[in-house]
């Protein structure tokens, strides 16, 4: 059996619609010492709490995909009215694989409940 996948670039988002209450606005929150321990957190600009998605990028555990893979993601959950989290976290060579990972992103998502605007009480199941 031979499997073959083709690499496909994402398609840029559009830009967030600026509504009567102005575009999404994004926050980075560190929640450790290493560069790659972050979590964007993109808020519409609309009265809150908003229902919230939380986006971990694969890649391997390795440094040539990071966060941003998700960008075109977090763009469209926003423009729907989403809160978008986009979670960075150390891979294999920088303190990651097991269980350094599995760490980062349980203390990336662990944050969100003291992020204002978003509704983490709330669960959804993709």
């Amino acid at each position: 059996v031979a499997c073959t996948s083709t690499a496909v670039a994402p398609r840029p988002a559009d830009p967030a619609p600026a509504g009567p209450d102005g575009p999404p606005v994004t926050t980075r929150i560190e929640y450790g010492d290493d560069r790659s321990q972050w979590v964007d957190v993109t808020i519409p600009a609309t009265p809150g709490p908003h229902p919230t998605v939380a986006f971990v990028h694969g890649g391997f555990w390795y440094d040539g995909y990071g966060a941003d893979l998700m960008d075109a993601l977090v763009q469209d959950a926003s423009n729907r009215g989403w809160a978008a989290a986009n979670l960075e976290y150390r891979r294999v060579n920088g303190g990651g694989g097991w269980a350094g990972t599995f760490e980062d992103v349980a203390a990336g998502l662990d944050l969100l409940v003291d992020v204002e605007g978003v509704d983490t009480y709330t669960r959804y199941s993709v």
